[in-house]
C-alpha cells in the first residue's frame, strides 16, 4: 500500500488535504486437507481522497477521509478452470477516526484508528478498525 498526501494545516486546530492510493494484494487459498493451491485472487485499488483533521487539544487528533477507489482482480484457478476476472468498480468509502500527533524532529508521527462506515463489500478496507501510522513534515 503507497499512499501519499499533501495537505495543510490552517490553524493549530484544523488541517485539510488530498491524497492518492495504490494498493496490491494476492491471496492463495489451499486445500485443507492435502496443503495444495486451489487457487490464488490478485486484487489491485487505485484511489483518490480528502482528508479533514480536527485538533481539539495540541496532540489528538480527529480525522474525516472520504475516498472513491477503482478496484479490480482476478481468481486464478490451479487445475484447468478458466481463470476468472473480477468485474472492476468504483467503490466509495468514508474513514472515521482518530488518534495522537506525537512530536517527532521536525513534525509529527500520527497514529489514528480508522474505520469505513460505508463497509462496500469490495471496499480495500476491513469489517474492522485499522491502525494508521504517518508523518507530518513541519516548515
Amino acid at each position: 500500500n503507497i499512499s501519499p498526501q499533501l495537505g495543510y494545516r490552517f490553524s493549530d486546530y484544523f488541517a485539510a488535504g488530498a491524497g492518492v492510493g495504490l494498493q496490491y494484494f494476492s491471496v492463495k487459498t489451499r486445500n485443507a486437507y492435502t496443503g495444495e493451491e486451489n487457487y490464488r485472487t490478485n486484487n489491485g485499488v487505485a484511489g483518490l481522497n480528502i482528508f479533514g483533521r480536527v485538533y481539539p487539544v495540541h496532540f489528538l487528533l480527529i480525522q474525516v477521509q472520504p475516498e472513491i477507489n477503482y478496484t479490480w482482480g482476478k481468481y486464478k484457478y490451479r487445475d484447468n478452470t478458466p481463470d476468472l476476472k473480477l468485474e472492476s468498480k468504483m467503490v466509495p468509502s468514508l474513514l472515521l477516526g482518530g488518534g495522537v500527533a506525537l512530536p517527532a524532529g521536525a513534525g509529527s508521527l500520527n497514529l489514528t484508528i480508522m474505520y469505513d462506515v460505508i463497509q462496500d463489500p469490495r471496499s480495500p478496507y476491513s469489517t474492522h478498525p485499522f491502525f494508521n501510522m504517518g508523518y507530518n513534515f513541519g516548515f
